[in-house]
């Protein structure tokens, strides 16, 4: 079941999903992961509600699921975002090497103001996966509040070191 609804999830085919697959009375981990697929399709067919009902049924089935927890944290940090943090902070703890996990961190800082904070979380990310263009952005917008553009042009490649030093 789980397979069918990754198959259906990667071809964004979010209504054959919800058709298809429905929660049942399976074992807590398989069920949590039908759940996050069907959260997943929900939120795919942008509707919040039923997205966030579903998250939230994943992580009480299994609450060291991850990716449940991670996905409710994106959808519910614009109103709820003291949970989300709480949420996010799981989800590090859990996989302090996850890219995405330190970049949504970062995100939901500068949002806060913790420009300090953002910037430490994008450049993890980044040391992580240097393709992160999502982390590379939070941190070009935060250098260009400071005023500071070139050390992300830097950093992302785009100019050379002799630019950023003023001398090319």
């Amino acid at each position: 079941m789980p397979i069918l609804a990754e198959a259906l999830l990667r071809q964004y085919k979010f209504a054959d999903v919800l058709d298809l697959i429905h929660p049942g009375d399976r074992d807590a981990a398989l069920e949590s992961k039908i759940r996050t697929a069907l959260g997943t399709a929900a939120a795919g067919l942008h509707d919040q509600d039923k997205a966030e009902a579903m998250f939230r049924d994943a992580v009480r089935l299994d609450p060291s699921a991850v990716k449940p927890k991670f996905q409710l944290v994106q959808l519910i940090n614009a109103k709820n975002p003291k949970e989300a943090a709480l949420l996010i902070d799981e989800v590090i703890a859990a996989q302090p090497g996850s890219a995405a996990a330190l970049r949504v961190k970062g995100q939901m800082l500068r949002a806060r103001g913790d420009l300090d904070g953002a910037v430490r979380l994008f450049d993890q990310a980044l040391q992580i996966d240097p393709g992160d263009l999502l982390a590379r952005l939070g941190r070009a917008d935060i250098d260009i509040a400071r005023g500071e553009p070139g050390v992300s042009l830097f950093i992302s490649g785009l100019l050379p070191s002799a630019a950023v030093r003023g001398t090319g």
